[in-house]
């Protein structure tokens, strides 16, 4: 989690970013945990809603997670929130 992720837009905040899982290791649901932890995380400190961006052929993955597509096409990334 944190403050910033793309510059184009100040006005979201927290951000889930960085989030890698290696190849060989995805279809597990460890991508899912992580987020969920930076959720808890960001209700924590107090946040209603968490942001992300992805590429656009990684956003049916969001939305199957229950994050809400909140823009497209930001410097070639889609743009969700999910609440915390």
């Amino acid at each position: 989690m944190i403050e910033n992720d793309l510059d184009d837009r100040p006005q979201y905040t927290p951000w889930i970013a960085a989030l890698w899982v290696e190849p060989d290791m995805r279809r597990r649901g460890i991508a899912a945990k992580l987020m969920e932890a930076a959720r808890k995380q960001a209700s924590a400190r107090g946040h209603a809603f968490c942001y992300l961006c992805a590429r656009p052929d990684n956003s049916p993955y969001y939305l199957a997670l229950g994050f809400k597509q909140i823009e497209s096409e930001v410097s070639g990334l889609n743009l969700f929130s999910i609440s915390c």
